[in-house]
């Protein structure tokens, strides 16, 4: 739960917070690429902190790097769509991942799903994918 509380935090001030703030106190606006190499450190520092500074290099801990690396791709893509189409479109539609995850988990990973559980991953999907339209939509209108 801290850990998740220290996330969110940091990822509220980087994605909304940083650009808002600096154009509207300094009239400066930040490219996206700018902002990865300091966030990147901050999030090795917190990691290192956040382990007292006791991390043993063991195999999770690189098969943990791989994923890490691999969001932070994602990321930056992410944060090159919120400056072209706006924070809300570009979270939302990042968000879509849920559903390859959920897929995936189920086709490869070989999780376990009644029927009911299935019926309510469908609906889910379904929502997940409505909401999407509807905020492409909501977007070109406006």
């Amino acid at each position: 739960l801290t850990a998740l509380t220290y996330s969110t935090l940091g990822y509220v001030i980087y994605v909304i917070l940083f650009n808002n703030l600096a154009v509207l106190w300094f009239n400066v606006h930040f490219d996206t690429l700018t902002i990865i190499l300091p966030m990147s450190v901050g999030m090795i520092f917190g990691a290192l902190v956040m382990g007292r500074f006791k991390i043993k290099m063991e195999k999770y801990v690189y098969q943990n790097m791989i994923v890490g690396a691999m969001w932070g791709v994602g990321n930056i893509f992410m944060l090159m769509a919120a400056s072209a189409a706006g924070n809300a479109i570009a979270f939302s539609f990042s968000q879509l991942g849920v559903i390859i995850s959920t897929i995936g988990g189920i086709l490869f990973l070989g999780e376990k799903k009644t029927k009911k559980e299935l019926v309510y991953v469908g609906i889910g999907i379904v929502l997940f994918v409505t909401g999407a339209i509807l905020l492409a939509i909501v977007n070109s209108k406006g």
